[in-house]
């Protein structure tokens, strides 16, 4: 079974073991949300699918992905994950993104945060040697 788990996804943690990340492959998890829809819009995905708002669909209320997991607004999210994965130091990001340098350091403490967190998410199963 194949995947939907996307670079920000997995390098967050923002996905369930054994649910939507119980896949036997995840050929999605090298692009960044961006590039998903980059993509999506080459393939010419249906304007019903692209426009749908990611959402964790665990709360009876609408709420996004953005407000529950991320706390980043989506637009500048996968630039700031793709600075903190390349130690890109944090006023050239803030300069570049018009972030505020504080900004960008409370979402790479968030990101590494969220990384050590959900490492256990990453591994494969252990198992007991006989």
């Amino acid at each position: 079974m194949a995947g939907t788990t996307n670079r920000t996804e997995f390098i967050l943690g923002d996905f369930c073991k054994y649910g939507d990340g119980g896949t036997d492959i995840k050929p999605l998890s090298y692009l960044y949300t961006n590039q998903i829809y980059q993509l999506s819009e080459h393939l010419e995905v249906i304007p019903e699918i692209m426009n749908r708002q990611p959402s964790p669909d665990i709360f009876s209320l609408p709420v996004s992905d953005q407000e529950f997991f991320f706390r980043t607004p989506f637009d500048k999210l996968d630039y700031l994950l793709y600075a903190w994965e390349h130690n890109v130091p944090a006023n050239e990001v803030a300069a570049v993104l018009d972030l505020s340098e504080d900004a960008v350091k409370r979402a790479y403490n968030d990101f590494t945060s969220k990384y050590k967190a959900t490492a256990h998410l990453r591994e494969m199963a252990y198992t007991l040697e006989l």
